[in-house]
């Protein structure tokens, strides 16, 4: 299922909330409503930044260095997962780290906007730059028609965001997208199915007349051969019968040509008879 599903999918990454809650802020987002130079001293030093649950890198190694080593507690945790626990600023073992609770103070107070909003809004701004076609596509699917006017603090954000927040979380508008792609997807597959079972009723109704005409064919041939046969039956019937009137009249024939010669063989006894007579009487 899915080439156009997996289209979607594609497009919607584009779209993915860029603010998570665990990881580190970014910069374009918090700069908007806070200076930079305050901005800049709350850097993550292995993400470049808004350090989120500052931790404070303070292995012996450098600690004689004047730089403070700030990172997000996460990207840290990540970090050393894939890097077998070594410090990110010297690679040696045994990275020790703590909380650095100005920091955290610091970063909880900033005030920021609500980042749905924000991620609306460059989410459009991007598809402007594409082309004014794929803006206007974008504002009728839009992620919601209403924007958020939210202006707190980063501390407030879960509570405004799980509260009060109207608009609507982009997971869950991938995941209703993706429902829909799909739905589409199968109703096509249906059509398709369908206009594939018109096609086999059409292919099958026309070798179904081929069939029927096949049969009025031989239909026709086996009464062009019966009415042959009867001709020819009625044929040898007459001849038949005028065999039978012909041996019937020769017959006839044959007696009157017997009886012929009776009279004929009569009228030459009753000669000899009268010849004989005539005969006696001279004497």
């Amino acid at each position: 299922m899915f080439s156009n599903v997996e289209n979607e999918e594609k497009k919607l990454e584009n779209q993915k909330e860029t603010i998570s809650l665990s990881g580190c802020f970014p910069k374009e987002w918090v700069s908007l409503t806070n200076e930079s130079e305050k901005v800049e001293t709350l850097t993550c030093y292995l993400c470049n930044q808004i350090a989120n649950n500052g931790m404070e890198l303070c292995c012996d190694e450098h600690e004689n260095v004047d730089q403070v080593y700030l990172v997000g507690e996460e990207c840290l945790q990540k970090y050393l997962k894939l890097n077998n626990e070594k410090c990110p600023i010297e690679q040696h073992d045994y990275c020790e780290f703590s909380q650095n609770r100005i920091v955290r103070k610091l970063v909880s107070e900033l005030l920021v906007i609500c980042p749905r909003q924000f991620d609306l809004k460059k989410g459009q701004s991007n598809e402007e730059t594409k082309s004014r076609e794929e803006d206007n596509e974008l504002n009728s699917n839009s992620i919601s028609k209403s924007n958020c006017d939210f202006k707190g603090k980063i501390k407030d954000l879960k509570d405004h965001l799980d509260k009060s927040c109207n608009l609507i979380p982009i997971k869950q508008v991938i995941s209703s997208k993706i429902v829909m792609s799909e739905s589409i997807e199968t109703l096509q597959n249906m059509i398709k199915d369908l206009q594939s079972q018109i096609q086999d009723s059409k292919l099958q109704i026309i070798e179904n007349k081929k069939q029927i005409k096949k049969m009025k064919e031989n239909e026709n041939k086996q009464i062009e051969e019966l009415n042959v046969n009867s001709f020819i039956f009625q044929m040898i019937f007459y001849l038949i019968f005028y065999k039978f009137k012909i041996s019937k009249v020769l017959k006839k024939d044959q007696q009157i040509i017997g009886l012929t010669n009776d009279i004929q063989q009569l009228k030459t006894e009753m000669n000899d008879l009268k010849q004989q007579q005539n005969e006696k009487l001279t004497i």
